[in-house]
């Protein structure tokens, strides 16, 4: 069981949602469990324009392009370079504060992309991210990544 020990400074960008006692929970909550679900971390106007947004670009892109990334999917890479929205939510504070407590406060992003699973899509079988690059598997084991998921509910 992971007992997160957050910076001042980090427990500062995570104030205005979660008291710093929130923030700890939510920290080993991810550590543990692999996620946490904050409620209220942006407001019902924010959620509208980025539903908005991601819309008008999906009803412009294809479906996935085979059965792994989903042919019942629509899936939008590079946000950032169709619509600078999304730049708010990248740099979110309390997306930041999770992110740079994981991953240090140098953390690089290296994909920012949106799936929209419609129903009957297949199951996409379990696997890493990573698998593509080549690189001592002694290194991969210890390297530290995070995926952050907003999920933009009405």
């Amino acid at each position: 069981m992971y007992d997160a020990e957050p910076t001042t400074t980090h427990a500062a960008m995570a104030s205005p949602w979660l008291s710093e006692s929130a923030f700890v929970s939510g920290l080993n909550a991810v550590h543990d469990r692999g996620y946490v679900i904050i409620e209220n971390a942006m407001s019902l106007e924010d959620c509208r324009q980025y539903r908005d947004e991601l819309e008008r670009h999906m009803a412009q892109s294809p479906r996935g392009r085979n059965v792994f990334e989903g042919t019942s999917s629509h899936r939008l890479y590079a946000l950032l370079a169709k619509s600078e929205t999304f730049a708010a939510m990248i740099e979110h504070p309390l997306a930041l504060a999770f992110a740079e407590h994981f991953l240090g406060e140098s953390c690089l992003l290296s994909a920012c992309l949106s799936i929209n699973l419609h129903p009957g899509e297949s199951v996409q079988p379990w696997h890493t991210d990573d698998a593509h690059i080549r690189a001592d598997a002694q290194l991969l084991r210890h390297s530290d990544h995070l995926h952050l998921l907003q999920c933009l509910c009405p």
